[in-house]
């Protein structure tokens, strides 16, 4: 395709959407896009006529089957409809405010789906920034103590209080939903998994164990998960957290949640050697509930799994890495056969401290 061939393309895509909201109360005048990633395209739209809320700006979120930078694959479109049913759930919910940080966290509001296009009209959360962004800039090496302390520990009670709530608050039909996006994301996530442990050196007894985890699968211990849970889909506003991007919602295992948190804060730790990012990790451990003896070894065991997988996306300088997957084989056997002593040596040790 020529570059006057792609701005066609895209300019095309753009007048389709725009028509879409045209019969709408979501009309807009001109779109913008934003980064999407691989699998979706997504726009800022501004209105043709504020929203009843006093919204002037929409998000406008495109889920695709098919991309042009992986040609030949097929994506699995049931993540939309997880997504946008999640953002209504969570729409119904009253928004979680820590009692001790009085930081309140909740997610974007969704306006409205069109089932045809996959498209999710949502909230635009301005002026906000991710979490990422915000480690990862001029603010955070000014950042105090307290203040990043108050952002892990909003974290930790509000996924919490989501694994503990979500699964009595939703219908049968909302759960096969969820459940047909679980086997899409489990399928292709044991291939990759499985293919990564062929080209890797992950030594004895480390990959017997991640093996045997692999091999689990699914279990009646199963929760919902929000399944992406990193820095990445924080969104910070004033004294608020949005948490965004719905698509890997699944059932699993709770640790996916809380381990997915921890590689990316201390990944900021380890490559970037930004202490805000320890802080935020420890204060996030440390108002996790309930937090019992299995459950911190099997966080051990799972944030070391985490960080072998992630190395296939960090594109940082080689020592660094070895560095982080010699620590990665450590935490899985350390918490494979539950050495407690070993763990009280590493950053995790302070799941411990109240156990």
């Amino acid at each position: 395709m020529t570059v006057i061939d792609a701005t066609k393309s895209t300019k095309d895509h753009e007048a389709a959407v725009l028509r879409e909201l045209s019969p709408t109360p979501y009309a807009c005048s001109s779109i913008e896009r934003l980064s999407g990633g691989v699998m979706n395209t997504t726009y800022k739209g501004h209105l043709l006529r504020p929203l009843s809320d006093g919204a002037t700006t929409i998000v406008i979120k495109i889920g695709e089957e098919g991309s042009a930078m992986l040609p030949g694959v097929k994506f699995s479109t049931a993540r939309c409809v997880t997504e946008q049913a999640m953002l209504q759930h969570m729409g119904d919910q009253p928004h979680v405010v820590d009692p001790e940080t009085h930081i309140s966290v909740r997610s974007p509001n969704l306006y409205h789906y069109f089932s045809k296009s996959n498209t999710q009209v949502m909230e635009d959360i301005r002026d906000s920034q991710s979490l990422d962004d915000l480690l990862h800039s001029p603010v955070a090496a000014k950042m105090t103590t307290a203040t990043a302390k108050a952002l892990g520990e909003s974290l930790g009670v509000w996924i919490s209080y989501f694994h503990s709530t979500c699964q009595s608050r939703i219908n049968a039909e909302f759960s096969e939903i969820i459940r047909r996006n679980s086997d899409d994301i489990a399928q292709r996530g044991e291939m990759t998994k499985r293919k990564s442990l062929d080209t890797a050196h992950l030594t004895e007894p480390a990959r017997s164990y991640t093996l045997k985890e692999i091999d689990v699968g699914c279990t009646p211990e199963d929760i919902v998960l929000h399944g992406d849970f990193t820095i990445r889909n924080v969104l910070i506003k004033d004294t608020c957290l949005h948490i965004v991007d719905w698509e890997l919602c699944r059932y699993g295992d709770r640790t996916q949640d809380i381990c997915s948190m921890i590689s990316q804060l201390y990944m900021s730790f380890h490559f970037h050697k930004l202490d805000t990012a320890m802080t935020m990790l420890q204060a996030f451990l440390s108002r996790y509930s309930p937090l019992t003896e299995e459950l911190a070894y099997r966080i051990v065991l799972m944030t070391g799994m985490y960080f072998f997988w992630v190395r296939l996306y960090i594109p940082e300088p080689e020592a660094d890495v070895a560095q982080l997957l010699r620590l990665a084989a450590d935490l899985i056997v350390m918490g494979a056969e539950r050495d407690r002593k070993r763990i009280a040596e590493t950053f995790l040790g302070c799941l411990f401290t109240n156990l």
